[in-house]
């Protein structure tokens, strides 16, 4: 499990910080929450304001990847770190061409920026282990996807001994803290 992992040194433990959220308006659509819904709940300026507070507060600089559910929370998203003088650029598969696409994780993976908000685009098979901070801002009630979003901060990488998930979901209260011992089971 992670923890065995953490202990075996071959991931970085988290430090953890969580922002209650009421998910109670939020529909769901199968074992998940509705995409347009979820994005309509994080259209709300106050999350936005709280994600860039919290960013300054908890990890003021460090390289951070900041998971959205929709387009357009990304977009404003990112404008209110550049409003608030952190480097920011958004991502995602629909509307940011694949050259695009490429030199912007060039970009990030150099440290040219300090945030990269993107959407249902990085969460599995992107490795870049010298971001120091996972920002969850969406909620989801998938443990394998809720794992696959705060391991992309969890690499080994110089001089780096955790890195710092920021949530903004209540996917701690759903799934726990990333490292947190689970029973697996076949069924």
């Amino acid at each position: 499990d992670v923890k065995g992992l953490i202990d075996l040194g071959y991931l970085v433990s988290a430090r953890s910080y969580a922002v209650p959220v009421d998910l109670s308006n939020v529909k769901t659509k199968g074992n998940d929450y509705e995409q347009s819904s979820l994005s309509d709940f994080y259209d709300d300026n106050s999350l936005y304001t709280g994600a860039v507070d919290n960013y300054i507060k908890h990890a003021n600089g460090t390289k951070a990847l900041l998971f959205c559910s929709g387009v357009k929370n990304s977009i404003k998203i990112r404008d209110q770190f550049r409003a608030a003088g952190i480097t920011a650029e958004h991502l995602d598969a629909e509307n940011v061409s694949k050259a695009d696409r490429e030199s912007i994780l060039a970009r990030f993976d150099r440290g040219e920026f300090r945030v990269l908000c993107n959407v249902g685009i990085l969460t599995t098979g992107y490795d870049c282990p010298s971001i120091e901070t996972v920002i969850l801002y969406r909620a989801t009630k998938s443990l394998a996807l809720f794992l696959q979003m705060c391991g992309r901060g969890s690499r080994l990488f110089k001089n780096k001994d955790y890195f710092r998930v920021l949530d903004f979901g209540n996917n701690f209260n759903t799934h726990g803290l990333w490292e947190a011992p689970r029973e697996w089971s076949l069924s």
